[in-house]
């Protein structure tokens, strides 16, 4: 049995951290789960009830099949669609003891979404304040949480290279450059940008596998300030052609956000899959002309700065390129070193082409019906998927081989391919 405490309240300067701890009765841990924030915030703070701690850990509950009991009440809806639907859904045996149930707090005044500056929170932002919607349901406040998103279960995952060969991309790093962006960002558009800091990464420890289980963690961070929210997007990755709930999609929950969203609303707060309709591709058109995004657009996986070779680089520079959009977003990419690397980078997404990648595959067909893509580029696909069989191997080597292998393919003006 899980067995989670009453949270805790500290204060240093003008920062509060919430703890509460959790005991793990089947392998005999007991860790402290921490969220820190702007003390200007903990009057939105439900802390009477176990909603946000329950969805948080929900994914790693149900992957392990962990019962748990809370020391506080849940809120009687969440938890009824919780044990009823998705529990259910995802195939799993866990129970949720607690208390009681909790009753309705009243409605908050903040509708938000989360802000990275990337192709999905930028296209949530511009579809839920720029355009013309009913003005309760428009952003009002914009988040940003350093909950597990950088560094997942293992913060050595983050580390890369950049093309002289130094280490970069150590998840406290990253975090900080992206949470400085979108800040900018924020104060450009004169929005508060809300910040949550937490170890969940580090206490809820998978065995077997490294899921993305963002969907319930990063909206648990929310549910524990449902009193100041009443609308929240969450910016969805995949579109609805890419839902399914078997096991296989079970370890990606980005997958069913859909059905997700719904089930952990509240009485008061009420969670929308935003972007759900769009594919990436019709994504990135919709943000394509939109001069914040031309300035502030950040996707890479290793830094801030784009670095314009990793796969999110890649997909989104060749999707603004298939779009006529590239050229307005030279503050934000090096153009000039994606000329020299553009027939490589074109072969790699070839190669993923017959993975039936649900990014790359509309790309391809995009710049093959306007003749953009070189015979080279054909080369470059046979050698990436000759390479395939040696990224397995790599994904299993210590980091420092893998350092070493990355630092030989910068030496020799490789794109990365193990990236």
């Amino acid at each position: 049995m899980i067995k989670v405490g009453s949270p805790t309240l500290a204060r240093i300067e003008d920062m509060t951290i919430l703890s509460v701890s959790v005991d793990n009765g089947y392998d005999g841990t007991l860790s402290d789960l921490t969220f820190t924030f702007e003390s200007s915030y903990e009057n939105g703070l439900a802390i009477d009830r176990a909603d946000g701690l329950l969805v948080c850990m929900l994914h790693w509950l149900a992957a392990h099949n962990y019962d748990v009991t809370f020391d506080l009440p849940i809120s009687e809806r969440l938890y009824y669609q919780i044990t009823e639907f998705i529990i259910p859904a995802l195939k799993r045996a866990t129970k949720v003891y607690c208390p009681s149930m909790a009753s309705p707090l009243p409605r908050g005044k903040y509708v938000g979404t989360g802000m990275t500056c990337g192709v999905d929170s930028l296209t949530t932002f511009k579809l839920n304040v720029t355009k013309d919607i009913p003005a309760e349901n428009k952003v009002n406040i914009l988040t940003f949480f350093d909950a597990g998103t950088f560094a997942g279960h293992n913060a050595k995952a983050d580390i890369t290279l950049d093309r002289n060969g130094n280490l970069i991309g150590d998840a406290s790093i990253r975090a900080s450059e992206t949470f400085q962006n979108s800040k900018k960002f924020a104060d450009e558009v004169g929005l508060p940008l809300f910040y949550i800091r937490s170890n969940l990464g580090q206490v809820l420890k998978y065995k077997e596998f490294q899921p993305q289980e963002f969907s319930f963690t990063l909206n648990g961070c929310i549910l524990l300030f449902q009193k100041m929210f009443r609308i929240y997007y969450f910016s969805s990755t995949r579109s609805l052609d890419d839902f399914g709930v078997d096991r296989e999609q079970l370890l990606d929950t980005s997958r069913y956000d859909v059905f997700t969203m719904p089930m952990i609303s509240t009485d008061i707060l009420t969670f929308y899959s935003a972007g759900s309709p769009y594919s990436r591709l019709e994504k990135t058109s919709l943000i394509a002309a939109d001069k914040l995004a031309q300035k502030y657009l950040s996707v890479c996986t290793g830094s801030a700065h784009n670095c314009g070779y990793c796969d999110k680089c890649t997909r989104t520079i060749l999707s603004l390129e298939a779009l006529g959009s590239l050229d307005c977003f030279s503050e934000v990419f090096d153009l000039e070193r994606y000329s020299h690397t553009r027939t490589k980078q074109i072969g790699k997404v070839i190669a993923r082409k017959f993975t039936r990648d649900v990014y790359l595959t509309p790309i391809y067909s995009m710049l093959k019906k306007q003749h953009k893509i070189p015979w080279l580029s054909y080369i470059w696909a046979l050698i990436f998927l000759a390479m395939n069989p040696f990224t397995r191997m790599f994904k299993n080597m210590d980091i420092e081989t893998k350092n070493k292998l990355r630092r030989w393919g910068v030496k020799h003006n490789l794109i990365n391919p193990f990236h």
